[in-house]
This record gives C-alpha cells, sequence and structure tokens, in this order.
C-alpha cells in the first residue's frame, strides 16, 4: 500500500518562537538590521497588523518557517536595488525548510495573505543561495512572476486579487494539503537553514 504524503500542521509565529525555532531570530535581526530587538519587532508587528509569519509542524517537530508582512517592518528592504511595483504589497521575507515543505508553506501563506484581503505579496529572491532569501528558482516553479533583476537579487510578484491565479498557484497541491486550524507551540527540533551559512552581516 502506498503511503499517504507528509502534510504538515501550522502555526502563526510568536515572539516565543524566537528561542524555540533555530533561525528565526537570526531572520528577523537581518531584515530588520537588528533594530528594534526581535521580541519587540514581533509584538510591534502583532498588535499594528498580525502575526508575521508560520512555522510548519510535523507533530511536535518544526520543519520549516515562513516569514512576512508589510515592507515598512522590514527595514533591509530598502537597502535592495529593486523598488516596489505597488507600496501596498507585502513582503515574503525568508522561507525556509526542504523544498516539499516549502511548497506546503508558500501555499498556506497565500491562503492566510489572501484571506487577510491582502493583493499583492512581493519577493527579493536571489538566484544564488543566500541565508534569509527565498530561491528565485522555486518561486518561479510556483508560478510567481520576475518583475526586475539587479546582480543576484531577484524581485517578484504573486497578484493574490486574482482568485483563479491563486488557484492556478496552488493546483495539484491544495487537494492535498490539510488545513488544520492555527494551534500550538513549535518544537526545538527544526534546525532551520543546516544547508546554509550564518546570516551575512
Amino acid at each position: 500500500m502506498k503511503a499517504l504524503p507528509f502534510i504538515p500542521a501550522f502555526s502563526e509565529l510568536s515572539p516565543e518562537d524566537l528561542e524555540g525555532i533555530p533561525g528565526l531570530e537570526r531572520a528577523v535581526e537581518h531584515w530588520t538590521d537588528g533594530f528594534p530587538a526581535p521580541a519587540l519587532w514581533f509584538e510591534t508587528v502583532r498588535e499594528s497588523w498580525g502575526a508575521p509569519g508560520l512555522a510548519a509542524r510535523r507533530g511536535s517537530e518544526v520543519v520549516g518557517f515562513a516569514l512576512y508582512g508589510p515592507p515598512e517592518h522590514f527595514a533591509r528592504r530598502r537597502r535592495y536595488p529593486l523598488p516596489s511595483m505597488d507600496e501596498g504589497a507585502l513582503l515574503l521575507a525568508d522561507l525556509e525548510g526542504e523544498a516539499r515543505i516549502r511548497k506546503h508553506l508558500l501555499v498556506r501563506t497565500l491562503r492566510e495573505l489572501k484571506a487577510r484581503g491582502a493583493g499583492p505579496v512581493e519577493a527579493v529572491a536571489t538566484a544564488v543561495s543566500l541565508p534569509h532569501h527565498v530561491d528565485a528558482g522555486f518561486l518561479k516553479a510556483n508560478g510567481w512572476e520576475v518583475v526586475r533583476r539587479r546582480g543576484i537579487y531577484v524581485l517578484m510578484r504573486c497578484e493574490l486579487e486574482n482568485t483563479v491565479e491563486v488557484g492556478e498557484l496552488a493546483r495539484g497541491l491544495l487537494d492535498r494539503v490539510r488545513l488544520p486550524s492555527l494551534s500550538g507551540s513549535p518544537s526545538p527540533a527544526f534546525r532551520a537553514g543546516e544547508h546554509r551559512s550564518h546570516a551575512a552581516r
């Protein structure tokens, strides 16, 4: 009998996860340029907008996470020579985990953001492997549009206002994804970014 594919459960990221999910604190420090402190950053974003990400879990083990939100909360976004196409676009800052987990996270992230009424979502992706960036090839393979390129950096975009397009992006995966209620706390078992070096300062 063929084994059923693994389907992760999801929980919203919280300040408590900074110590429980390896790699998360470094990702926040990278995208905020280290200010404010990650715990304060989480509280600020949650109060003004909502939870800025998701954790994917296999039982008590955390196997990946997504970090996202309004670009004004990610100070480093302004450093990249890739101006946004839309001031109202949200930012997908980081996506961690093995390939299939990242795909599940990407689909769930789009569902969550669309439910919040989001329109376009952008990502400063990279054509090479860099810590705390989403892989450009991965996003392109999952239906995202290449908007601009500058060296190794690629501005990519997904339009959430188009329900048909979001459905197409998730085709072949959503039918197999169980979307449980967000609950539970991630465990420290997830070793984020084992295949990557420490964040560049």
